[in-house]
């Protein structure tokens, strides 16, 4: 039971780290747009 909790935290951090990545990411091409716009 343990066990199994403990891989279920893994893999919730694994997908909240992609999504922080690609947010991330994002935000910083979003970022570059408005600078090269203006």
């Amino acid at each position: 039971m343990q066990n199994d909790r403990n891989r279920y935290v893994d893999i919730l951090k694994s997908w909240i780290i992609l999504f922080l990545k690609k947010f991330i990411i994002k935000k910083d091409s979003l970022l570059h747009q408005t600078h090269f716009n203006s």
